[in-house]
């Protein structure tokens, strides 16, 4: 792993080009950038370990990333995706394991910078509400879809969201 980036002014670019932030006036794009660190990791890094304390949020600027939990496939992360998020809202253990498919460029804040975002670009949280949403509609579907001919199927825990 290493950080070539440094500087808030180099982050600016690749900040504003990132999903997430899209939505960010300038000034807070470069608050932002100077709570993230910019690193480029080579394929086959382990990001997130399952049952692991979480100390970072992950955002991915090229590449890709798959997640999985007790070996079973749960989601493809890419350009503009994000995670490592729940750990660090509920202070839990991660849910998944999250490993490089290719080189991948990222920003990753640390659990101060993470909940840092909220105050410095309100429109993040928003944005991080609404991917959350996603996910667990899909891990409802998928828990759906698998239960039709299964009754007996033991609801699965994706991305630490549970049902009952």
């Amino acid at each position: 792993m290493r950080t070539p980036w440094r500087r808030t002014d180099d982050r600016v670019g690749l900040l504003q080009d990132t999903g997430l932030f899209s939505a960010c006036r300038r000034d807070e794009i470069r608050r932002i950038g100077s709570l993230t660190m910019f690193m480029e990791i080579e394929q086959g890094t382990v990001l997130v370990e399952e049952d692991q304390i979480g100390r970072e949020f992950f955002v991915v600027v090229k590449g890709t990333a798959t997640a999985t939990r007790q070996g079973l496939w749960l989601a493809e992360f890419g350009p503009g995706s994000f995670f490592g998020e729940l750990a660090l809202l509920d202070g839990g253990q991660r849910t998944a394991t999250v490993i490089a498919d290719t080189d991948m460029s990222l920003f990753v804040f640390s659990r101060a910078e993470f909940w840092s975002l909220g105050e410095v670009a309100p429109s993040v949280t928003s944005k991080m509400a609404v991917e959350l949403s996603r996910r667990l509609r899909s891990a409802d579907e998928l828990l759906d879809e698998e239960s039709v001919g299964a009754p007996s199927l033991r609801p699965v825990v994706l991305f630490g969201a549970s049902r009952g």
